[in-house]
């Protein structure tokens, strides 16, 4: 089961801090007097000089080109998205189809369409996938990114998705993972590892010829990215670290003893039927099932919240349990960005709606439809400074 740990970049969310500053000085009455003129001859020069290079991108957009994004499995997202594509193509003309999409299987699913017709112009993708598709020739580096871009963005959403020197994308959402338990079956969720195991052993229910009817906690154990925390609060780890707190590839610790105590104790839920079974059984298994009312505990995020609610299933989402020596877990952070088809038809229209999406007005829009406007659920975690300083956030 665990004769297989993928490599890949390790992309841990950090909290990012936003910096602001001013800066004053004495000047003559004179010039106090004049500054008012001058920062409005200023502000007039730059709205022209806006107006003139967006009105220079509509003359230079093939009005003809239609575009698609894969882009979320949030509808109201989608919606949103669908609305400020819409806004773009009364104004250029350029068509654009939003689509529904898992991330989680974009490596697999987009690597294959990603020449043909039915291929997406822009995806929005894991920076942990990154290179897998780099490699498989489907992406292509991003160049409109200045300086002025960049600093409207937490660092990570510009370093996440460099890969040997290229850019080939821009972060979007910050997305980690917790504990999502059904609060018909749990009043209060568990604080520590072990409380969560006990509480996961009462909850499990069989019937009188040992099939499991209800599930106290359910994974899939062959998921590296969600059993992390399992193995790191036995001392385990994946890669080692340098000096300089970078990843170092030539330290695995997949063997080290907490690795092995942890592989062990997976075992052990696989034989009590709280894992997954077989190969073929992935995530969406795991999320069916919470889906079903038939598990109390999941380690997830709220990618499917939508579907939960559709179920009538009253979840509830906390951070996963603390070690039990009280240290907070570590789940493994990703970035979700988007990324550029390298076999589009269209990349200078795919370009200017790549920007105009990413607009501090539009992610505001977007980042509100994904946490469900006064819900603030908390399914995306903004990297746009502008958004994270909201009154919303």
């Amino acid at each position: 089961m665990f004769r297989k740990i993928l490599s890949v970049t390790l992309v841990l969310v950090l909290v990012f801090v936003l910096f602001s500053g001013c800066a004053s000085g004495q000047k003559t009455t004179e010039t106090q007097e004049e500054q008012p003129e001058q920062e409005e001859q200023s502000t007039q020069e730059e709205l022209a000089q806006e107006e003139a290079e967006e009105e220079g991108t509509k003359e230079e957009l093939n009005p003809e080109a239609q575009l698609k994004i894969w882009f979320s499995l949030i509808p109201e997202e989608n919606e949103e998205l669908q609305s400020i594509a819409n806004e773009f193509t009364e104004e250029t003309g350029v068509k654009i189809e939003v689509l529904d999409n898992n991330f989680f299987e974009v490596r697999q699913k987009y690597v294959v369409v990603a020449a043909s017709a039915d291929a997406p112009d822009l995806v929005l993708a894991q920076a942990a996938d990154l290179g897998v598709l780099v490699e498989a020739d489907t992406l292509r580096p991003i160049e409109f990114v200045d300086e002025e871009f960049a600093d409207r963005f937490a660092s990570v959403a510009i370093d996440a998705f460099r890969y040997k020197g290229e850019l080939y994308g821009v972060g979007y959402s910050a997305d980690a993972y917790g504990i999502i338990y059904n609060k018909e079956l749990i009043e209060e969720p568990p604080k520590t590892w072990s409380e969560f195991f006990k509480m996961a052993e009462e909850l499990t229910v069989r019937d009188s010829s040992g099939s499991i009817t209800q599930y106290g906690f359910f994974t899939n154990p062959t998921n590296y990215w969600f059993i992390y925390p399992l193995i790191e609060r036995h001392g385990g780890y994946y890669f080692g670290r340098n000096s300089d707190g970078s990843f170092n590839p030539d330290d695995i610790g997949v063997a080290n003893e907490g690795s092995i105590k942890a592989f062990e104790e997976l075992l052990e839920l696989k034989e009590k039927g709280l894992t997954t079974q077989t190969p073929e059984e992935d995530e969406s298994i795991v999320s069916q099932r919470f889906a079903e009312g038939k598990v109390a505990m999941i380690i997830y995020s709220l990618w499917y919240a939508q579907t939960y609610k559709d179920n009538n299933i009253d979840y509830g989402y906390v951070p996963l349990p603390n070690n039990d020596d009280g240290t907070p877990s570590k789940p493994l952070g990703s970035v979700l960005g988007i990324v550029a088809n390298k076999n589009s038809k269209y990349p200078k229209e795919a370009d200017a709606f790549f920007k105009y999406m990413m607009k501090d007005e539009n992610l505001q829009r977007l980042y509100e439809a994904a946490n469900g406007g006064e819900a603030k659920n908390g399914q995306r975690n903004t990297l746009n400074k502008s958004v994270y300083n909201s009154e919303y956030v």
